[in-house]
């Protein structure tokens, strides 16, 4: 998996709390990327079984009256 990074601003603050500027850094971010892709991926396949879930249930009642 590729690294992932979001960049990060905050403010450079001098010894007695004056502004002196912005600042710059990023944040690697991998991890939470991958837990938000099994996260989607678990929805999915959640959705998936629900869907066929109701599709066995519907085959099913049409079966009652065939078989009795």
């Amino acid at each position: 998996m590729p690294l992932v990074v979001r960049p990060v601003f905050h403010q450079v603050l001098l010894e007695r709390g004056q502004r002196s500027g912005r600042g710059r850094s990023s944040r690697e971010i991998s991890g939470r990327k991958a837990m938000e892709e099994h996260l989607r991926l678990g929805r999915k396949r959640e959705s998936l079984g629900s869907l066929c879930g109701g599709f066995a249930y519907d085959f099913n009642s049409l079966l009652v009256p065939l078989i009795g």
